[in-house]
C-alpha cells in the first residue's frame, strides 16, 4: 500500500518486474516506453505519483529495485494483457518463457518499519517483564549467529518505529521469537495484534518517559508526611509495585529516580508513586496541594538531608561538659525522645554513636534533636554542616532565592548566606553553641576568610579630592597632561602601586 505520494520507502529485487514486464512486451509488441506510460496511469489510479523515466531505467534494470506499488502494477497489467487470473498462473508463463525467477531472488532485502513495530509489540505484550532495550539485545545476538551484525541500538530505534527501514532478517526473527507462542505467519502475528490493542496500548502508556522532576516532588512529600528519610525504603516499595505490573526494575536505578538524579522516568514508577501519596493523605485533602505545600518546608526537608555527624558530637561534648551528673546514654535518650515528638523513628542505640563521634554523617534530624537539648539554642542547621547532594542543592537553592518584595525595598544591601541559617534579617545566631563548642571566635568566618567590617573596608577617596565632573568637562581635550603630577593615579591622585 502506498505509503505518500511517491509510494512507500520499501523496495523489492527488480528480477521479477523485469521478467513480467518482458512477458508484456511480448504480448503486446510494444515498445518499453508505450508500457512505462500505462505503468505510469495505472499507478496515478492508486494515487502515486511515479516519472515515466524512473519506469524506463527499471525496465532496463538500471535500477536494480524497484516499490512495491510498481511490481504490483506490472502484476495487474501482465494479468490484463495475457489474459492471466492468478499468481500460479504467472509462474507458469514465466517458466514456459524461460524466465523463471527463484524465490531467493524476490525476496526483498530491507523492509518497512510498520510491519516491524507490531511483531515487537506483540512480543512485549507476551513479556511484560521485558524491554524494548531487551528484545533488541536478544535480536542482535541472535542475528550474530547468523552472520548478521546489527548494532542495538539501531534495532531498539527500528522496534520503536523511529527508522524507515529494517533489513529482512529482523523481520524474520521477530517472527521466530513469535512462533513459542503459536503464531506461525505475519497475517496471524498482524490479527493477534488487533484484538490486543487496549493491552498494548496500557503496556506502552506504562513505559512512557516523563520528566523526572514530578516523582521526585511526589517522593519529598511522601518522605515528609510518613517522616521517612531513607530513598531506599521508598524505592524497595515502589520495586513491589511495579512488579504486580509487570515491569521488573532494578531497585539502584528506582532509588535513582527518585533522588531525581535521572532526566526521565516510566509513566508506571510515576502513578504507583502518586497512588502511595493519596493513601497516606488524610479524607479531603488534595494531591497537588500536598505536594505544593512540601516544597515550602524547608526545614523539614533539611531533616531528612545528609549532615556531618562532627558539629553534632562537638555539641554532645561540650553539653555533658557542662551537665557532669548526665552520661552519654542519657544524653542519647533525650536526643531519641526528642526526634521521636518531631515525628521521627529513633532509638538510644542509633544516636549513642553519632553523639560519640563514631559516625561519619546522619540525617538532619538528629541534629535538630540535639539543639533542642542546649536552651535558647536555635533548632537551625548551618548549611556548611549539610552534605552535598543534588536534592540538598536544590533545597537551598530555594532557599538562597531572595523574595520579590526584599529585592525591591532594599536593592543595594548586599545578601548574606549567614542569614539563611536564622530566617531572619539580622546576624546568625543559631551557630552560637556550635561556635562555642568549637573555641571558633564569632566573627570568624569558616572558610578562613576576614570578615568585611567598616573598619577594615578600604574607604574610596573623597568627593572632594577629585577633580568636579564640570571642571573636567570643560577642559580642553588636549594631549598635554602636565597640569597632572606624573607618577600618580588619574582617580585617586595617589602614587600607582600604593
Amino acid at each position: 500500500m502506498a505509503n505518500g505520494f511517491h509510494g512507500s520507502l520499501e523496495r523489492m529485487p527488480g528480477a521479477l518486474f523485469r521478467a513480467m514486464g518482458t512477458l508484456v512486451l511480448q504480448k503486446k509488441d510494444c515498445a518499453r516506453e508505450a508500457l512505462a506510460y500505462e505503468l505510469q496511469e495505472h499507478l496515478e489510479t492508486l494515487g502515486v505519483d511515479y516519472h515515466v523515466r524512473t519506469l524506463k531505467r527499471q525496465l532496463t534494470g538500471s535500477v536494480s529495485s524497484v516499490p512495491p506499488e510498481v511490481q504490483g502494477a506490472m502484476r495487474h497489467v501482465l494479468l490484463r494483457a495475457n489474459g492471466l487470473r492468478t499468481d500460479l498462473d504467472i509462474d507458469q508463463a514465466l517458466r514456459t518463457a524461460g524466465l523463471w525467477v527463484a524465490l531467493e531472488n524476490r525476496r526483498p532485502e530491507r523492509l518497512s518499519s510498520e510491519r516491524i513495530v507490531p511483531l515487537a509489540q506483540l512480543w512485549l505484550l507476551f513479556n511484560r517483564t521485558e524491554s524494548k532495550r531487551g528484545l533488541a539485545l536478544l535480536l542482535s545476538e541472535r542475528l550474530a549467529r547468523q552472520g548478521v551484525h546489527i548494532k542495538v541500538d539501531p534495532l531498539q530505534n527500528i522496534l520503536a518505529g523511529k527508522q524507515p527501514l529494517a533489513r529482512r532478517e529482523v523481520h524474520e526473527a521477530l517472527l521466530a521469537l513469535l512462533t513459542v507462542y503459536g503464531i506461525a505467519s505475519e497475517a496471524e502475528a498482524r490479527e493477534r495484534w488487533q484484538k490486543s490493542q487496549k493491552e498494548i496500548a496500557a503496556y506502552v502508556e506504562d513505559r512512557t518517559l516523563e520528566p523526572a522532576r514530578r516523582l521526585a516532588d511526589l517522593a519529598i512529600a511522601w518522605k515528609l508526611r510518613n517522616h521517612q528519610p531513607s530513598s531506599g525504603q521508598l524505592s524497595l516499595i515502589l520495586q513491589e509495585k511495579l512488579r504486580q505490573r509487570g515491569i521488573d526494575r532494578c531497585l539502584i536505578q528506582i532509588q535513582k529516580s527518585v533522588d531525581g538524579r535521572f532526566k526521565h522516568v516510566r509513566r508506571a514508577l510515576v502513578a504507583e508513586m502518586e497512588g502511595m501519596l493519596r493513601q497516606s493523605l488524610p479524607e479531603g485533602h488534595d494531591l497537588t496541594a500536598e505536594v505544593a505545600a512540601a516544597a515550602h518546608k524547608q526545614i523539614q526537608q533539611i531533616d531528612l538531608c545528609w549532615v556531618d555527624a562532627q558539629p553534632i558530637a562537638a555539641l554532645a561534648k561540650k553539653w555533658l561538659e557542662q551537665h557532669p551528673d548526665t552520661s552519654q546514654r542519657q544524653l542519647s535518650i533525650r536526643v531519641a525522645q526528642s526526634a521521636r515528638r518531631m515525628g521521627y523513628a529513633s532509638s538510644p542505640s542509633t544516636v549513642q554513636p553519632i553523639l560519640g563521634g563514631y559516625k561519619k554523617r546522619t540525617r538532619g534530624f538528629i541534629y535538630r534533636a540535639m539543639l533542642k537539648q542546649i536552651p535558647g539554642a536555635r533548632d537551625r542547621i548551618l548549611h556548611e554542616h549539610i552534605l552535598p547532594s543534588q536534592w540538598a542543592e536544590s533545597i537551598l537553592a530555594r532557599a538562597s532565592r531572595p523574595a520579590a518584595d526584599d529585592r525591591r525595598a532594599a536593592p543595594d544591601r548586599p545578601y548574606r548566606a549567614d542569614r539563611l541559617a536564622t530566617g531572619d534579617g539580622r546576624s546568625a545566631q543559631g551557630d552560637r553553641p556550635f561556635r562555642a563548642a568549637t573555641g571558633r571566635p564569632p566573627g570568624d568566618r569558616t572558610d578562613g576568610g576576614e570578615r568585611r567590617t567598616p573598619s577594615n573596608r578600604s574607604d574610596r577617596p573623597a568627593t572632594s579630592d577629585r577633580r568636579p565632573a564640570g571642571d573636567r568637562a570643560l577642559r580642553p581635550a588636549t594631549g598635554n597632561r602636565s597640569d597632572r603630577s606624573e607618577g600618580t593615579d588619574r582617580r585617586s591622585e595617589r602614587p600607582w602601586g600604593v
